[in-house]
């Protein structure tokens, strides 16, 4: 029996414990965990004792690696090499903590690396998007520190951070379609079979959010965190999909994009025809969900201007 990422949630005390606990006999017998299982129990290890009293040790379980992975990245995301002062709950982290941290975070970063950054080979759709896309945003970050004047040496810091970023995205992803969630949401919507896929879940979480570490990214916008659940973001946007078709002209059906405003938001949501050529299936045009960020840019904002505001509820409109 596995755990949904809503049982996960549960705040029964006496609820979680159980849930705990058939975790942790699981990890034990050695039997296959969903990655959010594995998100959820690993890092609790420390309050679990073996026979002889001592704490749980995470690492002494090859499913909870990635987990304690994650752990240390949202610790040193900007701070992946360990030169600043580094925190966690108990204050402020030793010298020699801190350099065990970053052997583990650099042994991840050369195995995603070689594994999957620089697999030209991959099989697993989800890593080869990753793939994809980290090196779109490494092309981008060469050009933009030649356009700084940085050296090879803040490249390849930067670099690094990416590289890593990538992987913490990765498993944001994987845990959305572990969970049994559908590889495609389809939708048809004037004759046309809209796709969303770990295309754009992957593009949208990549150049769209976590700002921080990606300094080179000076001409995109940033999602408000509080307009769309980015652990579910395939399933947002259907939602918004959803409310498109009941409303759109298909006379007048953009076949690039849809304006649309989430409270005093405006987002958009591009999409694409192409010729999906899934392995095993034969070969058809769809709507391919390309991307979705908040509106900012000018040229934008005077398109919506050009358009009509069509309500859906209090929360949500239209510009068509």
């Amino acid at each position: 029996m596995s755990f949904s990422r809503e049982e996960l949630k549960i705040r029964d005390f006496d609820a979680q414990q159980k849930i705990a606990q058939a975790l942790v006999d699981k990890l034990e017998q050695n039997q296959k965990l969903t990655a959010a299982e594995a998100s959820h129990i690993c890092g609790r290890l420390r309050l679990f004792h073996d026979e002889q009293g001592r704490e749980l040790d995470a690492l002494k379980y090859p499913q909870c690696n990635d987990c304690v992975f994650r752990d240390k990245y949202l610790l040193y995301f900007n701070n992946h090499e360990g030169w600043n002062l580094a925190l966690d709950f108990n204050g402020e982290i030793s010298q020699n903590h801190k350099r065990d941290d970053v052997e583990f975070l650099n042994s991840h970063h050369l195995s995603w690396e070689m594994d999957v950054v620089s697999n030209l080979r991959l099989k697993d759709e989800i890593k080869r998007h990753i793939a994809i896309e980290t090196n779109r945003q490494i092309k981008s970050l060469k050009v933009y520190c030649q356009q700084m004047g940085y050296g090879s040496n803040r490249f390849e810091y930067l670099r690094k951070g990416l590289v890593l970023h990538s992987k913490f995205i990765y498993l944001t992803v994987l845990e959305y379609y572990d969970e049994g969630n559908p590889k495609e949401e389809i939708l048809s919507i004037c004759n046309y079979k809209f796709v969303i896929d770990s295309f754009v879940y992957i593009h949208v979480l990549f150049r769209h959010y976590a700002q921080i570490v990606k300094e080179h990214q000076t001409d995109k916008s940033y999602h408000s965190i509080r307009h769309f659940d980015h652990t579910n973001l395939p399933k947002e946007i259907l939602k918004i999909l959803v409310e498109f078709s009941g409303i759109v002209d298909c006379n007048r059906f953009d076949r690039e994009k849809v304006f649309f405003k989430i409270d005093d938001t405006n987002f958009a949501l591009w999409y694409k025809e192409i010729e999906f050529n899934k392995r095993g299936k034969p070969k058809e045009k769809v709507m391919q969900i390309q991307t979705l960020y908040p509106v900012e840019a000018k040229r934008d904002l005077e398109k919506i201007q050009g358009l009509n505001s069509v309500k859906v509820d209090d929360n949500l409109w239209f510009y068509l």
